[in-house]
């Protein structure tokens, strides 16, 4: 017992793998442009379950593919397939408004002039607000909400003027109003920017106890910033918001209880939204979770729609046999414990799994666990969330997409780790490659079934997931092209095609999307040299198209240098035997 407690209570010393992980993510600064003039100290932290491992990993991949082809067309040393060369001549992938980094944010003037928007847009957007994210994200109460408006709440309380321009700012990127279409990846800034120095708001949270609207601010924030050039500082307000929820103890049950309250029940939908987005966000820039499940006692959102809270007769009841709306939320924050797990033990630090013992032996044990956990959870939706393409209910349909989505992703982010080339030691015999793969087309598939019946209105939701889809598509695909295995190319694209339509159809506003763009574009131009002579399968590989249905694919066609994306190209998989695909382990 002395011993344990020795080992939890000592710090773990430090271990030389640190240096190594340190390294890759200072190689890979996302969105930052080569010789900014910024220490490389202040720019974001991005780890090993992060997507920039995983396109590093692509990168690195696709570059072994143009030595291993050009060799095969012509023995003799070709100066053009080098590591530099093919940095120097990728300069051209990438769209500069869509990976350039504001310095800073324009701030706005204190003032309580605010500029909303006029009374048919404003409404408009209110609408667009809980019909797009709210379905979602269950932050707000409609009729609360709308009430508070009606009554010119924002035109005297300055928190809730920021909660209102916050609401306009998220839902502008839905709107197809003609000023705010010509805006593009603009809109929404104009009211945004007006909540950044709004008086009495974040700064005197440090000084004063945090009200509803104060605390509804920061999961607000944060959904409009993910899709920007700031995406890394929502892990801050994150954390920022579930702090000053804790505060004042939204994490805890009432004792005694309490029956069901408006206010109460807002209070603790605000403090499961910042959990959800902490472990989204920690997961895409693997970063520690700020919020532990095991620290949070109080229940989760009332599975019972805005209409019911207030009935006069059966308040906070859901008529028997009505599926709520909220239910979608409660099943995702399932999902996010499973993710966060996740994350704690197969993306520890080195020093983390020397100091807990984790060896490949116990990693697989541990897989195992995660993967039955993710059986049961499938095995507890509830039918009106299951899949069904046909199903009538659009909102259902919507909710059941992102749920599914959600279940896919989480499957490969426990599933990467033990793709073999992607290892860092040891050896497996899992066929993680096949089942990411298998869920990497399950998401395209799903998430283009959406994107046809809803025309052109984006799930941005679904919009990290399917560019980790694309990516495990094209290694899946590049490592069958390496071994010269007969492969269905052309099927592999389609589901490549699939996951980039969706990707195109966000970035004329969300700033994010066209980044994700040019990096699957540039990695898509794997196909630019000649098909290699026949294997001795007798099968050839075609080109890859540089144009998928008119969408324009060759990099030769941008604009501005990719060469911090190809800065990642040698470390993940420098220690591996030379011609060592994704499906063989290091010891075959």
């Amino acid at each position: 017992m002395r011993a344990s407690l020795r080992a939890v209570t000592t710090p773990p010393p430090f271990q030389v793998e640190d240096l190594e992980s340190i390294y890759r993510e200072q190689k890979f600064q996302l969105g930052y442009k080569a010789g900014e003039a910024e220490d490389i100290e202040t720019k974001p932290w991005l780890g090993e379950s992060s997507n920039a491992s995983l396109v590093e990993a692509a990168v690195t991949f696709k570059a072994d593919i143009l030595k291993q082809e050009s060799h095969r067309i012509n023995p003799e040393p070709n100066p053009t397939t080098d590591s530099h060369t093919i940095r120097a001549t990728a300069k051209t992938a990438q769209r500069t408004r869509h990976w350039q980094r504001r310095s800073s944010l324009p701030l706005a003037s204190p003032t309580n002039a605010f500029d909303f928007p006029p009374e048919p847009l404003l409404f408009n957007l209110i609408g667009l607000y809980f019909t797009q994210i709210n379905i979602y994200i269950p932050l707000l109460h409609r009729p609360t909400f709308m009430t508070d408006v009606r009554n010119n709440l924002h035109l005297r309380n300055t928190t809730f003027a920021a909660t209102l321009l916050l609401v306009c700012a998220i839902a502008s990127r839905y709107s197809d109003a003609p000023d705010i279409v010509a805006e593009g990846m603009g809109c929404g800034w104009r009211w945004f920017n007006q909540t950044i120095e709004i008086p009495s708001s974040i700064g005197n949270h440090l000084f004063a106890q945090t009200t509803l609207y104060e605390l509804q601010y920061f999961p607000l924030a944060v959904m409009f910033l993910e899709g920007s050039s700031a995406f890394q500082t929502c892990w801050t307000l994150i954390g920022f918001g579930f702090r000053l929820a804790q505060d004042i103890k939204v994490h805890r049950r009432a004792v005694p209880p309490k029956p069901p309250s408006v206010e109460g029940e807002l209070y603790k939908r605000a403090l499961w939204v910042l959990i959800y987005l902490d472990g989204q966000m920690s997961c895409s820039l693997r970063r520690t979770c700020g919020t532990d499940y095991f620290d949070i006692d109080i229940e989760p959102p009332l599975e019972v729609d805005d209409q019911f809270w207030e009935d006069p007769i059966h308040p906070f009841k859901q008529p028997h046999g009505v599926p709520s709306n909220v239910a979608f939320f409660n099943y995702v924050l399932q999902m996010n414990h499973i993710l966060s797990v996740a994350l704690t033990i197969l993306y520890p630090a080195p020093k983390t799994r020397h100091h807990l013992s984790i060896n490949s032996v116990g990693e697989e044990s541990l897989l195992v666990d995660l993967d039955s956990s993710l059986n049961g959870y499938l095995n507890r939706i509830p039918d009106h969330l299951r899949w069904d393409p046909a199903q009538e209910n659009q909102l259902f349909f919507d909710q059941s997409v992102a749920l599914h989505v959600a279940y896919y992703y989480t499957q490969m982010l426990i599933h990467r780790p033990f793709i073999p080339m992607l290892r860092q030691s040891g050896s497996t015999t899992l066929p993680s490659l096949a089942i990411c793969t298998n869920a990497a087309r399950s998401c395209a598939n799903i998430v283009d079934i959406q994107r046809q019946r809803n025309e052109t209105s984006p799930a941005i939701i679904n919009l990290g997931v399917v560019f980790t889809s694309a990516i495990i598509l094209l290694l899946n695909m590049w490592s069958m092209r390496r071994k010269g295995e007969p492969h269905d190319i052309t099927s592999e694209l389609k589901h490549v095609q699939k996951c980039m339509h969706l990707v195109k159809l966000c970035e004329e506003r969300w700033q994010l999307a066209g980044l994700l763009w040019d990096i699957l574009a540039e990695l898509m131009s794997v196909g630019h040299l000649p098909p290699p002579t026949k294997t001795n399968s007798g099968s050839s590989w075609p080109d890859v198209p540089t144009q998928i249905n008119g969408m324009n694919i060759d990099p030769t066609q941008a604009t501005q240098d990719l060469e911090m994306m190809l800065e990642m190209v040698d470390t993940l998989w420098a220690n591996a035997p030379v011609g060592l695909d994704l499906n063989e382990t290091p010891h075959e």
